[in-house]
Order: structure tokens, then C-alpha cells, then sequence
């Protein structure tokens, strides 16, 4: 998973103040230092703030680095520890998009503010976010706890998929024992799940049911979750819930791993059950390679790489490399055939393409036409080999090779 915060500095004693800050207001996110080279290597969409420490750096390379930051992550919000009040330099950082500014010589409480300021900015506009989602379906809300319907929650859930931050997360449907159901109203439940939860997990209430979609959390955070719910509900009240991972599922695929985690929880009579929790499709299809079996399993990872890792570092990389040249034209596609990087010149064209052969790997071939161009590439790569790493890896490769006259 990729840092949420990231403090771009040489050294991470220089902003130590800052970086404990940082971690007691905003806990259970990640916070990571990076040096100002290798900041583009580290922005993606999960990042949400970003602090450049001005002393250690020109003027220019911070102002071309909130342009990058921008670029990749619009979303993305950037303060700037000052070391000194340079007018001009302030007036084209907010033009750039810089949020907020704080004074390297403030009080230690300015600091909190000013990020506890910026950070309810970024949980305010993604709550925003979701909520428009839901503005246009007429029987969303739930009259007597205000949340929102099942029915709502399954009709969004296709453009709720369309949000950066509801890529990955985890989806739980919740209930009451039915030992104690008479002892405790449902709307107690609902009520204590708005206390627990953060402002951008979502909350269904169906027919003796909740429905959770927690953005951005994991299996084990999940868990966490739940654990906290039970608490805050008493021991003498019981609940179950079934667990399932967001990836690339349909909304039907979802509810129905969730219902059947839940139905085995009940069954069980235990606290929370994740039918998927033992199947690492990445751990797993070693065996399966081996064996060359289990072509359903090939397909959910073919298809989580294609939706988590290939298109957002196609979709990544090539803006990175149009920005790098005017001259140069950049394509690419992927669907569950082939997946295609293409760069053209005036005098020749390279493409990395990727054919899925329908089993276990990748058949990837680095294409070159026109004049004096390098030799063609080709490989295999397995399934589970595949990282964000070796595809950039072979991305650059590719650009490299075409630059090359």
C-alpha cells in the first residue's frame, strides 16, 4: 500500500517534529520520507498530503515539484514548511496549488493546527465525494437513522468504484444474534456504527441487516472494526458479520462472499468470518502453476492485475512520459486480451505489448519500427511475478530504447 503522507526531506531527523506530528493526528495512516528525486516515484492517488521542507531546497525545484504533484494527484494536498517569508515565492507556490504554508520558527501548536486544518479539508471533500454519489437516488436515506439504504448503496456502487478512494477496501454486512434480537433495537446498532466509523465509510441499513463499505481497509482492519463495534454495543449483546475483500468484483459477487462469510459466522457462532481470508491469489497460484490447474484462479488474478496494477501504471506512466515531450505521441489500452504502451515519433514507433495466453503468464514483447531503432524484446512473465516495479521496469525500457537514434 502506498504512503498517505508523504514529508519530502534529505533527512528524516530534519522534520522529526513534524513527522510525529503528523502521526498522532492523523493514526493509522502511513506516513513515509521521501528525498525530493524520488518523490515521483512515490505520488499515486493514495497519497493525500504532502510537506516540503523549503530550507533544504531551490525555490524552483519545489515549485516544479507541486507541479508534478498536482499533475499526478490532483487530489493531493501540499504544505510547505517556510524558512523564510519570500513573497514571490508564496504567491506562485498557491498558484501552483500549494494549500497552506507553515513558518519553520511557529509553536510547536501551530503545526497541529495547521495540519488537523488541512487534513479535515482532505476528509471533508472526499466525504463530499461520496455523498454526491447518492444525491440523485430518490430513496437513499433511511427515514428513522438518516442512513443510507441497501438499495441506494448497490445502485452507486458501480460509480462508487469510479472514486480514487474506493478502489480497494473491505465490505461487511452486520446483525444481531437472534438469541438476543428482542433485547436491543437494530437502530441501536445503526447509531453506534456512525460513533465507530470515519466520515467516508459508508453505512446501509437493509432488512434486519448493516451493510459496510470501509474505503481503503483492509482484511485485518476490517477485523478492527468490528472488534470495536462489539465493544461499544456491551457483552451482552452479540453480533455477527461477514467480511468480504473489495478487488474486482461485481456488487452481487461482493454481497454474495459477504452474506456467505456471515452465514458461517452465525453458523460458527463466532464474532466475524472472511470465507476468502486464506486464499492469497498471489501465494496460491504457485501451486497452481505447477500443476497447470485451476483456471478460475488464473482469471481472478489475471483480472486483479489488470484493474490494480496495469492500467493505473499505464494510465501513471503515461502522463509522466508526455510531460517529459511534445513530440512524441502516447497510447494505451489494456482489456483481457492484450495490453498495449505505445510511443510514436515522427520517424518510428516502440510498443510494449502484453498478451494474457489465458493460463498462468504474461507474453510480453518490446516492439520497435523505423529507422534506427534497437532490437526487439521478448519474454514470459508469470502471473504472480508481475509487480508495479518490473512493469515500470519494462516501461522504461521501452522509453529508453525509443530515445535511443
Amino acid at each position: 500500500m502506498s504512503d498517505n503522507i508523504l514529508l519530502i526531506s534529505e533527512d528524516k531527523s530534519n522534520l522529526e517534529f513534524l513527522f510525529s506530528s503528523v502521526s498522532v493526528l492523523r493514526r493509522g495512516k502511513i506516513v513515509g520520507v521521501v528525498p525530493l528525486a524520488n518523490v515521483k516515484r512515490a505520488i499515486s492517488n493514495n497519497v493525500k498530503l504532502v510537506l516540503v521542507n523549503e530550507k533544504e531546497y531551490f525555490h524552483s525545484e519545489i515549485l516544479k515539484t507541486v507541479e508534478m504533484i498536482k499533475r499526478v494527484a490532483q487530489d493531493c494536498q501540499i504544505l510547505v514548511i517556510l524558512d523564510k517569508n519570500d513573497e514571490k515565492f508564496i504567491n506562485e507556490s498557491y498558484k501552483n496549488g500549494v494549500y497552506d504554508f507553515i513558518n519553520f520558527s511557529s509553536c510547536y501548536e501551530e503545526y497541529n493546527v495547521r495540519l488537523l486544518n488541512c487534513l479535515k479539508y482532505i476528509s471533508q471533500k472526499e466525504k463530499f465525494e461520496l455523498l454526491s454519489v447518492f444525491m440523485n437516488n430518490t430513496a437513499s436515506v433511511n427515514a428513522k437513522t438518516g442512513l443510507f439504504t441497501h438499495k441506494a448503496l448497490k445502485e452507486t456502487y458501480y460509480y462508487l468504484k469510479e472514486l480514487p478512494l474506493f478502489k480497494t477496501g473491505s465490505y461487511i454486512i452486520l446483525t444481531i444474534d437472534s438469541a438476543v434480537k428482542t433485547k436491543v433495537s437494530m437502530n441501536r446498532l445503526g447509531l453506534n456504527l456512525k460513533k465507530c466509523l470515519r466520515q467516508t465509510d459508508i453505512i446501509a441499513q437493509g432488512s434486519g441487516k448493516y451493510y459496510l463499505y470501509l474505503p481503503q481497509t483492509g482484511l485485518s482492519g476490517a477485523k478492527t472494526v468490528i472488534e470495536k463495534i462489539s465493544d461499544v454495543m456491551g457483552s451482552d449483546i452479540k453480533i455477527h458479520a461477514g467480511i468480504s475483500v473489495i478487488d474486482v468484483q461485481s456488487f452481487d459477487e461482493l454481497e454474495k462472499d459477504a452474506n456467505d462469510s456471515l452465514k458461517s459466522s452465525v453458523a460458527k457462532d463466532e464474532l466475524y468470518v472472511c470465507l476468502g481470508e486464506n486464499m492469497n491469489l498471489d501465494e496460491n497460484i504457485d501451486d497452481a502453476i505447477k500443476k497447470n490447474k485451476h483456471f478460475k484462479l488464473f482469471q481472478k488474478v489475471f483480472e486483479k492485475k489488470l484493474s490494480c496494477l496495469i492500467e493505473p501504471v499505464f494510465f501513471r506512466t503515461e502522463k509522466e512520459f508526455q510531460a517529459k515531450s511534445e513530440d512524441i505521441t502516447i497510447s494505451q489500452y489494456a482489456n483481457k486480451v492484450e495490453c498495449v504502451f505505445s510511443i510514436k515519433g515522427d520517424k518510428r514507433q516502440s510498443e510494449l505489448v502484453m498478451r494474457y495466453d489465458g493460463f498462468a503468464k504474461f507474453n510480453l514483447k518490446i516492439v520497435h519500427q523505423g529507422l534506427d531503432t534497437c532490437e526487439n524484446t521478448q519474454t514470459e512473465i508469470y502471473l504472480n511475478e508481475l509487480t508495479d516495479k518490473l512493469l515500470i521496469k519494462y516501461l522504461n525500457i521501452l522509453y529508453n530504447e525509443f530515445n535511443q537514434s
